[in-house]
C-alpha cells in the first residue's frame, strides 16, 4: 500500500474484486478516461544554467483509493480494461526555504493541488453505479514569498 502522506490518494487494491461485477454490470467501458488538467508541460529555456526554486518528485500512478474534494474516501475504478493513470507532482522539500532566495526573504515551498476527475464508487454503497468525482491531487510545488 502506498500513501501520499495525507494528500488524499493511495495505491492498492484498485477496486475489490467482489464489488467489480456488482458495480459495472453490463456497462460498456471506454479504454481510457481523458482527464483535462492532467497535462505535462514542457518549458523551453535559452540556457540549461538554472534551477527551480522548489524541487518536485514527479510520477504517474493508478490510484486505488482517494479522498474526493469533500474529504470522503472513494474507490477509484482502475482495472486493466479501464485504466485511469494520473500524473502526480509532490514537493520534494515541502515547507523548507525556497532555493536561491537571499536570507532576508522569507519563503517556503508549498504543495499545490490539481483538481482531477476520476470515475469512482462509494465503498459505503457498492451496489450503485460509478460516478465521476473530483479529487484534489498533488500537482506541483510553488515558492511562497511571505511579505509580512
Amino acid at each position: 500500500m502506498f500513501s501520499l502522506q495525507g494528500h488524499g490518494a493511495q495505491r492498492g487494491a484498485a477496486l475489490p474484486g467482489r464489488h467489480l461485477p456488482h458495480v459495472l454490470g453490463d456497462a460498456a467501458l471506454p479504454v481510457e478516461v481523458a482527464v483535462g488538467g492532467n497535462v505535462s508541460y514542457r518549458y523551453n529555456f535559452p540556457s540549461e544554467r538554472g534551477t527551480w526554486a522548489c524541487e518536485t518528485d514527479v510520477f504517474t500512478m493508478r490510484i486505488g483509493w482517494a479522498r474526493n474534494w469533500a474529504g470522503r474516501w472513494k474507490v477509484v475504478l482502475n482495472t486493466e480494461q479501464f485504466p485511469q493513470s494520473v500524473r502526480l507532482e509532490h514537493c520534494k522539500y515541502e515547507n523548507r526555504t525556497c532555493q536561491m532566495m537571499p536570507p532576508c526573504v522569507r519563503s517556503s515551498c508549498l504543495q499545490r493541488y490539481t483538481a482531477v476527475q476520476l470515475l469512482s464508487t462509494d465503498p459505503q454503497t457498492p451496489d450503485r453505479s460509478p460516478t465521476v468525482d473530483t479529487f484534489l491531487l498533488p500537482g506541483g510545488c510553488s515558492c511562497y514569498i511571505d511579505f509580512n
